[in-house]
């Protein structure tokens, strides 16, 4: 509300942005107010997801140890690398999110720490592209945090595995058909061909007969 601002410019063409141009009296101002923006936007949320996982680890950590010490149960002891399903697949989602989140921030707020303490130097060597795909690509984190959420929930994996069944199951049954249809047809022209000139008659007339006699089950009943 006090630090941005409506700038236009006419040259090159006419152009209106919302931005901090000309809000700092000195340069030390524009770099606190930068610094601070990095504090709250990049280190303390990543210092938040650090902790609240970790809480998340040590709380079902002390939970598998009472079930173990309380209870005899085969299913409820440790296993044989002494890390529980549960406790292992928290820390494998804690650590991909906690990952993803650094990799996707730290290129643009690394560009903007060169950018904050050596503006110069960085206009030389950087173009403003680099400095818009590096800022989309912070934002593809929060697309990749429901995926990652999605993957690691037991039902959504079996949701998963079951589609992948049944698009198998039906791709084998099309396949099986496939080969009835082929089959089928090879043995029509099998019979045909293989009957006698002048025994045609009496072969279309046994073959009539018997069509006629038992019924014709389609491929795909099959």
């Amino acid at each position: 509300m006090f630090i941005f601002h409506n700038v236009t410019i006419t040259v090159p063409e006419n152009f209106t942005q919302c931005t901090t141009h000309g809000s700092f009296v000195h340069r030390w101002q524009e770099t606190l107010y930068n610094m601070f923006t990095f504090t709250c936007l990049f280190l303390l949320p990543l210092i938040i997801m650090i902790f609240c996982y970790t809480r998340i680890l040590v709380e079902i950590s002390s939970r598998m140890a009472q079930n173990n010490t309380l209870s005899r149960d085969i299913h409820l002891r440790r296993s044989h690398s002494n890390i529980p399903k549960a406790r292992m697949r928290t820390l494998k989602m804690s650590i991909v999110i906690v990952t993803s989140f650094i990799i996707c921030w730290t290129p643009y707020y690394l560009l903007g720490l060169w950018y904050w303490l050596f503006p110069e130097e960085m206009e030389e060597t950087v173009s403003h592209s680099l400095t818009h795909m590096l800022f989309i690509f912070g934002l593809f984190n929060a697309c990749l945090d429901p995926i990652t959420y999605g993957l690691f929930t037991i039902h959504f994996r079996q949701g998963l595995r079951r589609r992948r069944q049944n698009s198998n199951t039906r791709t084998e049954l099309g396949n099986n058909t496939c080969l009835l249809q082929v089959s089928f047809l090879s043995s029509r022209r099998r019979i045909t061909s293989g009957s006698p000139g002048k025994q045609t008659g009496e072969g279309n007339h046994s073959c009539n007969s018997k069509n006629a006699s038992s019924p014709v089950i389609s491929v795909s009943k099959v």
